[in-house]
């Protein structure tokens, strides 16, 4: 059952501007999956690893710092430091050689990279491992 959820972002507000953004990201219907906490403390499991190699990652594929964060059992928390001049970040489609300089241009520009991307494509790749 899906349920309807409120949305706290906030309206005409730009999420790709330079900025410190606390993240949580939950696995599907809240299930243990990451790992257990052991006397204390968390141990990840292949999943949770997976989770943290990507998590990791992310700064090879956009502007962003990662400062801390903390992979429990079914979800991840997190801080996203999105850095200035973020204009024309994200991924770029091939080019191909037989186009012109007018569609060049208009496939390479990109738009800045925001929150939302940034965490779906963190979820995408997740999903896909």
């Amino acid at each position: 059952m899906v349920q309807n959820r409120h949305s706290i972002r906030l309206k005409n507000y730009d999420y790709s501007q330079s900025g410190l953004y606390f993240i949580t990201i939950c696995t599907q219907n809240r299930e243990c999956i990451l790992g257990e906490i052991i006397d204390g403390k968390m141990k990840l499991n292949a999943a949770g690893k997976i989770i943290e190699s990507i998590w990791k990652s992310l700064p090879k594929r956009f502007p962003v710092v990662l400062d801390e964060y903390q992979i429990m059992p079914n979800h991840l928390h997190g801080i996203i430091v999105i850095e200035s001049n973020n204009v024309g970040a994200g991924f770029m489609p091939a080019r191909d050689e037989r186009a012109t300089i007018a569609t060049v241009r208009a496939t390479t520009r990109v738009a800045p990279t925001t929150i939302g991307y940034i965490i779906g494509a963190f979820k995408s790749l997740t999903t896909h491992e």
